[in-house]
């Protein structure tokens, strides 16, 4: 028995380095799973957790004012958990840089108290100054210095004391809507022009199935308020879930690649690590076995050292995953997700998952090489040559790979194929990484090459949104005199949805859109009819549909007829054709036909401005000061850059994220390149002498295993490629069904491949570098090694 630890004593001294490696590979690939999985189910829970906290309402119940009484008589209804009220106003902030962004006020009495719609200070006071006004967190990075400067309702501008930053656990990022919230007393509203009672009552329901039903909810409640004299004038039937719900879905499904990464890339480098190990053992197991050495003596003898080096590795990498894990998590919550992590804890049964993964993968395949080496006859493993190939793969390779007058290039590329197995580890592995840097690089540019076209398909670089509707001319004529613009046109808008059964006198809030109504003789106006035509001149009956409305309304279809609901009128039309335009859902409809739906007459409630060369936010500032000197406020300005800084912030956070594991990835990649060139000096050093022997200088040696490595670089790089064009058109067109709603063009990124490029010749330089130091043995030695 004695003998059998000395051989494991003198193994361990023997393959130190390799045993080292071997080590630090299993626990980065252990580490990566725990972390990954870890990241998941933490961000998994506190997204709900943290979605929960903030009590958000099932319904809105619009009045002229939200009294006590009304509150007591609406939390008394059967079927209603909880009732609160508030007033919300949209407003313009000033923003870091001069620019003015949207922002939705929420007025409330006392926000220490609240029911619904909580918000939190992460356990700080509410105290502050009268009329001082709270700014959701996200929003600190776009927030100016100093007091906040508001738009009054009359255009003016007024500033507030900045109270504090506070947590809403039910909105979006304001870094990536573009858009402040912002929280305050009845004081506020006064300051800012507006009136001080609270308009909105917030319902929770005892228990929510679908929006249909939340919809039958609130009509019958609003009924029972008709009876009582109290109906409100609007019911809004609000969302269940957070508005950014499914890029946290992206998130998570990003963290399941990655585990999935780390799992398939330490099991596949832990088994060629001990094949690789076993190979050179081949010799010695065979001598043992004609001692009389049985072969589950043998196994057990090289399991003894391969043991310890897992058990080790997993109280390295647990603790390591566990770090990087939560790391992993509070960087999501902070930087995309904005929510506030209230536990580390992971489920225990997951815990046993990854401990269980982590061991009986590694374990498993480091097994299978040292139990087929084991099982090897004395005659097969006394007679093995260490470098012979499989015959198969070694008379294609050489037959196809042979170069006339490039003995270096012949020798190193059947080399390359010598072990087919080991070169595909080797190209899976970096081809992994790769692929999924060129699938982020590709779908940005693609996805973002399509929101260019689709802003230049608008015509239009600012888009003045009033507060009160005017006389378009009025309008058109105070632009017109803006220095910067080459092109003005007044625009109606209105809010409308498909007609539905509805008791009378109660605007039932679902589904809704935009109605826009443009010029007839429009230059602006230059959405691509991507289905069925335009709307005849002068028709007073056809209207085109973004296809986004096609997903709250299947109905709607090329020459479908709908019925218009706005306010109290039902106006049938016909859709006569289909625009591409990405955000929210919306029908375009000439000025006579909108006037058919709408019967505003000439109130223009927009005006959209087409730049002459100058600047898009310099022109957005000076229309807002045109306005306001003619006393017409506007509500929001929305520029073409916004809309494309917001559109990127949202596609870019989801890509970080994908770039961290495509680097991961590419890491694991070069590390099992260098140990594999490593690892094939070593096995091939009676190789390495005999060319020695014959003259061949050792950079004459280190251009053969150099070309054998940009062999395998290159085949990666193929197979980056290839993955990623079949990847990245299947997520494009995912994008292009479900979030743009546009068509999305694939444009392969030629700076991804050249970021592939440079981090081949990184891992080149590694490589050789590894060769330098273990092509420094003598030939002598070489020519004496097993």
């Amino acid at each position: 028995m004695k003998m059998v630890w000395r051989k494991v004593a003198g193994d361990a001294r023997r393959y130190r380095v390799q045993l080292a490696l071997m080590l630090g590979i299993l626990v980065l690939g252990i580490a990566g799973v725990v972390a990954a999985l870890n990241a998941r189910a933490i961000l998994e829970r506190e997204i709900a957790v943290s979605y929960a906290s903030g009590r958000a309402p099932d319904l809105s119940l619009w009045f002229d004012s939200a009294d006590d009484a009304l509150l007591t008589a609406v939390a008394a209804e059967d079927g209603v958990t909880a009732v609160d009220r508030r007033r919300v106003i949209y407003t313009r902030v000033a923003a870091r840089g001069g620019a003015w962004l949207p922002m939705v006020l929420t007025i409330r009495n006392d926000f220490a108290s609240l029911k619904l719609d909580v918000i939190h200070r992460h356990g700080e006071a509410w105290t502050h100054a009268e009329g001082g006004i709270f700014i959701e967190q996200s929003g600190e990075s776009l927030l100016g210095p100093g007091p906040v400067q508001l738009r009054r309702l009359d255009g003016t501008t007024a500033s507030l004391p900045f109270a504090g930053f506070a947590h809403d656990p039910t909105v979006a990022p304001s870094t990536q809507e573009q858009m402040f919230y912002g929280y305050a007393t009845p004081e506020a509203a006064r300051q800012l022009g507006y009136a001080v009672t609270l308009d909105q009552l917030l319902v929770k329901m005892d228990y929510r199935g679908s929006t249909g039903e939340a919809f039958e909810f609130g009509t019958q409640l609003n009924e029972t308020l008709r009876k009582r004299g109290t109906a409100a004038f609007r019911v809004e039937v609000l969302p269940a879930r957070h508005p950014h719900i499914f890029l946290m879905n992206a998130m998570l499904r990003v963290l399941e690649i990655l585990s999935g990464i780390a799992f398939t890339c330490s099991a596949a480098l832990a088994a060629y690590l001990a094949s690789a190990w076993m190979r050179r053992e081949v010799r010695i197991v065979g001598i043992l076995k004609t001692l009389g050495a049985r072969s589950r003596q043998i196994a057990a003898m090289y399991l003894a050292l391969a043991l310890p080096l897992l058990v080790i590795a997993l109280a390295l990498a647990f603790p390591l995953g566990i770090v990087l894990g939560r790391a992993l998590a509070a960087w999501q919550a902070a930087t995309t997700l904005n929510i506030d992590i209230t536990s580390w804890a992971v489920p225990a049964a997951l815990a046993w998952r990854e401990l269980l993964i982590g061991a009986s993968i590694p374990l498993v395949a480091m097994t299978l090489p040292i139990l087929r080496a084991a099982r090897m006859t004395a005659r097969s493993a006394i007679q093995d040559a260490g470098i012979v190939a499989p015959s198969v793969t070694a008379r294609l390779a050489a037959r196809v790979l042979a170069f006339p007058g490039r003995m270096r290039w012949t020798l190193a590329l059947r080399n390359t194929f010598r072990r087919p197995w080991r070169m595909l580890v080797m190209v899976i592995a970096l081809g992994a990484g790769g692929a999924l840097l060129l699938v982020t690089k590709t779908n940005y540019q693609s996805l973002m090459g399509a929101i260019d076209r689709s802003l230049a398909n608008q015509g239009h670089d600012v888009d003045v949104l009033m507060q009160k509707p005017a006389p378009a001319a009025e309008l058109e004529a105070i632009a017109a005199k803006v220095p910067g613009v080459a092109i003005v046109e007044a625009w109606r808008r209105a809010t409308v949805t498909i007609a539905k059964p509805a008791a009378a006198g109660v605007e039932i809030e679902a589904a809704r859109f935009t109605l826009q109504g443009y010029p007839p003789d429009s230059r602006l106006f230059k959405l691509p009819v991507v289905a069925g035509r335009a709307p005849a001149p002068g028709a007073i009956d056809e209207v085109l549909a973004t296809r986004a409305v096609q997903t709250p309304h299947p109905q709607v279809q090329v020459d479908s007829e709908v019925r218009l609901r706005f306010r109290e009128r039902e106006t049938p039309v016909r859709i006569v054709g289909l625009v591409e335009q990405i955000g929210s859902p919306a029908v375009f409809a000439p000025s006579p036909a909108f006037e058919n739906v709408t019967r505003l007459g000439d109130a223009a409630s927009s005006v959209r401005v087409k730049s002459d060369g100058v600047p898009v936010t310099e022109l957005a500032n000076r229309l807002d000061q045109a306005f306001l000197d003619a006393r017409r406020t506007p509500s929001q300005i929305v520029t073409r850059v916004q809309v494309r800084e917001s559109l990127d912030e949202h596609f870019y956070v989801v890509g970080n994220l994908v770039r961290l594991v495509a680097l991961a990835a590419a890491l694991v990649g070069a590390i099992v390149l260098a140990a594999t060139t490593a690892f094939n000096v070593l096995e091939r050093s009676r190789e390495t002498g005999i060319l020695r022997a014959l003259g061949a200088l050792p950079s004459r040696i280190t251009a053969i295993f150099l070309i054998e490595a940009g062999a395998i670089l290159l085949a990666s790089i193929a197979l980056a490629v290839a993955v990623s064009l079949v990847i990245s058109r299947k997520l494009l067109d995912s994008a292009e069904r479900m979030l743009l709603r546009v068509e999305v063009p694939m444009q392969f990124s030629y700076e991804g491949l050249a970021l592939l490029a440079a981090g081949a010749l990184v891992i080149a330089l590694v490589v050789h570098f590894t060769l330098s130091r273990a092509l420094r043995k003598p030939a002598r030695e070489a020519l004496a090694s097993e």
